[in-house]
């Protein structure tokens, strides 16, 4: 699974979003390695985000695989002040890698010369590991040998010693934050299975349905877990197809209210909730675009699926479907780690989905058997996408 930092939410439970969510990766996904946008940068942001006027519209952009010094580091001003004067009021190209919560993120270009680059030369910016970025081979080699030359002659950032880069102040961060949930665990029992949050592993819980014998703490006899409805309210939200309309009128989205699969291998479940999603969207040249997702979010105690790169494979009336690589969100929450899972289907798996007499969700070797509710939202997505 590829995970974009830009992507990280303060707030992931904010997310009717879901919407936004779809649109941002449908968006990418047709446009990534296509866009390209010309214009004049009218402002700099920081030492690594710029605003382009375009057409008449403003595109605010950061520049591809770079970090520069945070607010309130050495250098900051300095940074900014240095790309100001780079590339304040000049004629650029950008090419669109990624969509970002805020900002897109690509390449700036300037009568051929790569920004990112020429910053990196300057000693304005530390050149992002390809282990996280996802560069590509020889652009990322220039970068490096660029970076070295820099580091040599101890320009900007490597004249300060001690000066600490975004990635390292995360993993220090990170590092704080294993050692109090490690402190947490020791303190309790052990938990069984992938989440406190799951009915499974809640005793603490009274019966949120009608009474059964075979009901589970916490758990209705629908089978919806303690967490479903303080993440996502799905207790509160009709069943079928709900719509929702951009203000700007750039993209309309049809989607499926929320669904649960429960994935198992071995010992362990996971629950998640699944959507389905029809998007129209319009393109940079005026024409209408269109896609359609399969969207799962998750929720537990630890990131467990972008730790790894989550394939998806639909089995079909023993059919097998791979929808490749996933791209997704993920954040904290007061509730637990969550994460969110989006894959681009075409119609035909759709119907074939919806239509089927048995259909399974194969997600890094769990599985789970998807219910006739989920195919017949699926089937109503279909029929009123024809």
């Amino acid at each position: 699974m590829i995970w974009s930092p830009a992507f990280n939410l303060e707030n992931p439970m904010k997310l009717a979003p879901f919407v936004l969510c779809v649109v941002s990766l449908a968006l990418f996904s047709n446009a990534s390695g296509q866009m390209r946008f010309y214009g004049t940068v009218s402002e700099v942001i920081d030492g690594q985000t710029l605003v382009i006027n375009t057409d008449g519209r403003t595109l605010t952009v950061q520049l591809q695989y770079i970090a520069t010094p945070s607010s309130g580091q050495p250098l900051y001003d300095m940074v900014r002040s240095h790309l100001s004067t780079i590339a304040l009021g000049k004629s650029v190209e950008f090419k669109l890698i990624r969509l970002g919560a805020k900002v897109a993120v690509g390449k700036v270009t300037m009568g051929g010369s790569d920004i990112s680059m020429q910053l990196i030369r300057d000693g304005a910016a530390w050149h992002e590991p390809t282990k996280t970025s996802g560069q590509a081979a020889a652009e990322a080699s220039e970068y490096d040998s660029n970076q070295q030359q820099a580091k040599n002659e101890k320009r900007g950032i490597w004249s300060v010693p001690g000066l600490k880069t975004p990635w390292q102040i995360q993993a220090e961060i990170d590092e704080e934050i294993r050692r109090k949930e490690a402190a947490i665990r020791q303190s309790r029992p052990n938990l069984v299975g992938v989440s406190q949050f799951q009915t499974a592993n809640r005793t603490d819980l009274p019966n949120t349905g009608p009474a059964s014998a075979s009901a589970k703490p916490g758990q209705t006899l629908d089978g919806r877990d303690a967490w479903v409805s303080v993440l996502s309210g799905a207790d509160k939200e009709a069943p079928g197809l709900k719509t929702y309309r951009d203000p700007g009128d750039r993209y309309d989205v049809l989607y499926t209210s929320a669904s649960f699969v429960e994935l198992s291998q071995g010992g362990q479940r996971q629950k998640l909730e699944c959507r389905a999603a029809y998007v129209t969207y319009k393109q940079v040249n005026g024409m209408i675009g269109a896609s359609y997702m399969l969207g799962f979010r998750a929720i537990s105690e630890d990131y467990r699926f972008s730790r790894q790169k989550s394939r998806l494979t639909v089995v079909v009336d023993n059919q097998a479907i791979s929808l490749g690589l996933s791209r997704g969100l993920l954040g904290q929450t007061a509730v637990g780690a969550v994460e969110m899972m989006f894959y681009q289907m075409n119609k035909a798996t759709l119907r074939k989905i919806s239509n089927a007499r048995s259909v399974e969700f194969r997600i890094d070797g769990a599985k789970a058997v998807i219910s006739e509710d989920i195919k017949a939202l699926f089937k109503e997505l279909s029929n009123v996408t024809e």
